[in-house]
């Protein structure tokens, strides 16, 4: 679903878009709307002296979780990092030390006077925004106000001190008088595609009933630390369609799994002002209703079906489904809509307007069953809808057009707190707008209409990872160009795609500073991120990431494999490069950030695709040498080089003679010691180990995705060949 664009849409995304170019205008000159950030004075605050911590936390309300839990992770913090735990207190006079106070405008009457005085003159501040000032108390005592609009207010002013702290040996030290901030974007989301296809070692494995990949309840509270530093307010996490046969019904197994894990963590992240949000196409399903794979369109995606809305049997059970689940976790404060992909309905009956009426059911089912949860209707091109929907033309018939003029006449059914989810580029007939996503037309005016009464915001798929072969991304620039125009328009946010959460800790800090201030550069970004994870941000540190951004996405993880050339040279002297950067470096046991991996599990995973990507251009450049000495022979000179394997190398040994042939065996014998069943097989279990322990339609198509991957690199040179043209 989402997540994926389903298998080809990758693969057709150049020709879809070499159609749009000439057909777009520019975004508006200026942002939308302003926000309000200074900062004055240069007062030093001390936090840590002589290792060890110099202040109290105060917390006026202690009955609210989001201060309770802010006041609990900075002492932690401070706590791990130095040895020394600041005690947490409800009164000015609770303590000698100095103070960190967390309030909110709320609280302000409950502060002592010369606190409320300090802070008299704060006008009113957005739910998020926060102003820190430094107070001079009696006997020599400070104090630093953390005042938020609430709670998370509070919580995120905590956040900018500790990036802030000047950190020295065993001292800590803020320098301002006083601050203010707030995020430009107020709905900052990870989306986590943890789908049956997506599934990896980075990626947690909520659906198949193995332990492979399995997250334990502490890797996730530390995810969610991680999203808390980050400043994220939104975890959105797949509900896939393997929680949609109808043994869901029944309970057990995977299902009871993910239903206590989701409970787990919606309870962990709502007491840090994340929102747990569950997103599933409308009327996808597992074991019921019609394959996907039997439409020519999806021939090539096996397990999932989609539950016929024409049919009653089948449209009961979806709604039964959605009742079930939204009964079952009740900690989702977010319940997402999507339409398809997969999913969806071509029958003749099905239109994009049935997708908009199925969704006002299944909401009509939520609020029933959780009031205060709200509901976030995904348009995503009405992906699946009607008979005339192809991944050719997706506006065949204005069939998209249709769509938003139909969601724009039931706008008003809707609950008044519903969200939607709208890419600035679609596929509508409008002039698209010049540098936003992969569609050919706007929906600036229907993001304009319904902004005046609902939140909005993108899903923008494409510009942290895709899906498909695991890389480490570099995308700071991209991130930081769709935040710049989605500024431009009534667009409260976005999400912040990722298939491997555990590992593509870049993209993730990259876009949650994007949504909060999308005029950062390139280099404030990544200088912040190098410091805050590896205690350094030496410009050769930075120079790294980008290097890593090799494979390309193929839109799909089992789709056919692309045509990709790679430069062995170039991706070998990178590798090389950033391997010796990498292990000179002397990683913080806890650094700045908090991050779900450590430091050097985090430094030991870029290593090993350092040390994969040099094992395979290697093994790419000794093959290309194999095949073009072969292919020098009389009797191959007919055969396509990406045709010859190593039988007929070694036939081609029998008829060369001299230096050739010494060369030609030198090369065979290196290829051989390089063992590429065995590279297979690791890089298979590493990373895709759960196909094989929790078999699926999926485990038959694994072949074809590591196989595709080492083609590259001539990793099927010494594939056996059970047939070929003669020479």
């Amino acid at each position: 679903m989402l997540k994926r664009r389903m298998l080809a849409f990758l693969a057709l995304l150049p020709p879809i878009l070499c159609c749009a170019a000439s057909n777009q205008v520019d975004p508006p000159g200026v942002y939308c709307r302003k926000v309000s950030r200074h900062i004055e004075g240069s007062a030093n605050f001390q936090l840590v002296a002589g290792g060890r911590s110099t202040f109290s936390i105060l917390i006026p309300n202690s009955s609210d979780p989001v201060f309770n839990t802010a006041a609990e992770d900075t002492a932690r913090y401070f706590s791990e990092r130095w040895g020394s735990a600041p005690p947490v207190v409800h009164e000015i006079d609770s303590g000698s030390n100095n103070l960190l106070v967390l309030s909110d405008l709320d609280s302000r009457p409950h502060l002592s006077k010369p606190l409320r005085d300090a802070i008299a003159d704060v006008p009113v501040l957005g739910e998020q925004a926060y102003v820190i000032r430094r107070v001079q108390l009696s006997h020599g005592r400070l104090a630093l106000v953390c005042l938020g609009g609430s709670p998370i207010g509070a919580r995120y002013a905590v956040v900018d001190l500790l990036r802030r702290m000047m950190i020295q040996e065993g001292e800590a030290t803020v320098s301002f008088d006083s601050l203010r901030d707030e995020p430009y974007f107020t709905w900052r989301a990870v989306y986590i595609n943890d789908s049956a296809h997506q599934m990896n070692n980075y990626n947690p494995n909520l659906i198949y009933d193995v332990d492979t990949f399995r997250w334990s309840p502490a890797q996730w509270e530390r995810f969610i630390d991680q999203l808390a530093f980050f400043r994220y307010n939104v975890l959105q996490i797949w509900i896939t369609p393997n929680m949609f046969p109808p043994e869901a019904l029944t309970g057990g197994g995977a299902f009871d799994y993910f239903r206590d894990t989701m409970r787990h963590v919606g309870r962990y992240a709502q007491q840090r002002g994340i929102t747990l949000d569950l997103i599933n196409g409308v009327n996808v399903a597992i074991q019921a209703g019609t394959r996907l794979d039997t439409l020519q369109l999806f021939r090539d995606l096996p397990v999932y079906t989609y539950l016929s809305p024409n049919r009653a049997e089948e449209k009961a059970l979806s709604m039964r489904l959605w009742d079930y689940w939204t009964k079952a976790i009740p900690e989702v404060g977010i319940w997402s809509l999507f339409p398809g992909d997969p999913g969806g309905c071509m029958e003749e009956g099905c239109t994009p307007g049935t997708y908009v009426d199925l969704s006002l059911e299944v909401t009509r089912i939520i609020k029933k069953n959780n009031p205060k949860a709200k509901v976030d209707f995904t348009t995503w091109h009405f992906f699946g809808w009607g008979p005339d929907f192809t991944y050719y033309e997706y506006n065949k018939n204005h069939r998209v057009d249709r769509g938003y003029e139909y969601l724009m006449s039931k706008l008003d059914q809707f609950p008044a707190d519903t969200i939607f989810g709208i890419e600035l580029n679609d596929f509508t007939s409008a002039p698209g707008i010049r540098g936003s996503g992969h569609g050919e037309g706007s929906t600036a005016k229907h993001i304009s209409e319904i902004s005046k009464k609902h939140l909005v915001h993108t899903w923008s798929y494409f510009v942290t990872e895709g899906e498909g072969w695991i890389n480490h991304h570099y995308k700071v620039p991209q991130i930081l160009a769709a935040r710049d125009i989605e500024a431009r328009f009534p667009i409260s946010g976005g999400i912040t795609y990722t298939m491997t959460p555990s590992f593509n800790l870049l993209n993730q800090f990259a876009s949650a500073e994007a949504y909060w201030n999308p005029q950062l550069t390139v280099s404030s970004i990544m200088q912040a991120y190098t410091e805050g994870i590896f205690g350094t941000s030496e410009e050769r540190l930075r120079k790294v990431f980008p290097l890593f951004q090799v494979a390309p996405m193929v839109g799909y993880t089992f789709a056919e494999t692309p045509n990709w050339k790679p430069n062995y040279g170039e991706i070998l002297e990178n590798m090389e490069q950033s391997k010796s950067i990498l292990e000179s470096l002397h990683v913080p046991e806890h650094p700045r950030f908090e991050i779900m991996p450590t430091p050097a599990g985090y430094v030991n995973e870029l290593l090993y695709f350092c040390n994969l990507y040099k094992q395979l251009c290697r093994l790419g450049s000794d093959v290309a040498q194999c095949r073009e000495f072969v292919h020098a022979q009389p009797a191959f000179q007919s055969r396509k080089l990406q045709d010859i394997h190593i039988s007929d190398a070694q036939a081609a040994l029998s008829e060369m003679q001299g230096e050739p042939r010494r060369k030609l065996q030198e090369l065979l014998d290196e290829i051989q010691k390089m063992d590429v069943p065995r590279m297979k097989s690791e890089y298979r279990a590493k990373h895709y180990q759960v196909f094989l322990d929790h078999p699926t339609e999926f485990t038959q198509l694994l072949p074809r995705l590591v196989n595709g991957f080492f083609a590259a690199f001539g990793g099927d040179f010494t594939d056996a060949v059970v047939s070929r043209p003669s020479h």
